[in-house]
């Protein structure tokens, strides 16, 4: 759906923003540490009030690409404004979640931002999970931070009957909205979700 979105755009914009994306994605250090926590990133105004569609990209060691637009709270992206947002110029934010912060940079134009990132982990985030006999790498750090993904959501799946949720169903939950109430609600019907 976001690819049949994105045909129908004019494509002045997008061509003229793919030099800017292209020059800096040039500047990025070639060391591995830094290119392996950056990418583009678009950001675009929904019909919601109050949310963005968001679509962050990021291409890694080890052939690791990853791609994920979702609707994201305008409140939590800190120094985004609606006005900056429709205007015309350059943009700067950042996004910060329990694996880690995320820090934008780009230009916008007519409700389209396009520009490239970085990701800080925080570096507490993952040793937390070596008591709940999961070892994290760089790449789970990354994708639990743009889902948010984070400790205290895995205590309320807990606190909800899930104390054992797989990482891979704790991913597929955050993506699909599920909350503890949520979950408590369908146990009261009988109905209990795999955790595998």
């Amino acid at each position: 759906m976001n690819l049949a979105r994105r045909a129908l755009r004019p494509l002045a914009f997008p061509l003229a923003l793919a030099a800017l994306l292209a020059s800096a994605g040039a500047a990025v250090s070639s060391g591995s540490d830094r290119s392996s926590w950056s990418g583009t990133f678009t950001v675009e105004e929904r019909d919601e009030p109050g949310r963005v569609q968001l679509e962050i990209r990021r291409s890694g060691p080890r052939g690791f690409r990853f791609s994920s637009s979702s609707g994201v709270a305008l409140s939590e992206l800190r120094w985004l404004s609606p006005m900056a947002l429709k205007g015309a110029g350059s943009i700067s934010f950042t996004l910060a979640r329990d694996a880690g912060t995320f820090e934008f940079d780009g230009d916008t134009r007519g409700g389209v931002g396009v520009g490239r990132f970085t990701f800080t982990p925080n570096p507490v985030f993952a040793s937390a999970f070596s008591s709940r006999g999961r070892t994290l790498d760089e790449d789970d750090v990354f994708v639990a931070a743009v889902h948010d993904v984070s400790r205290a959501f895995l205590d309320d799946m807990a606190a909800a009957g899930y104390p054992d949720l797989s990482w891979e169903r704790a991913i597929e939950f955050r993506i699909h909205g599920v909350s503890s109430e949520w979950l408590k609600d369908l146990a009261a019907l009988g109905v209990t979700p795999s955790r595998g």
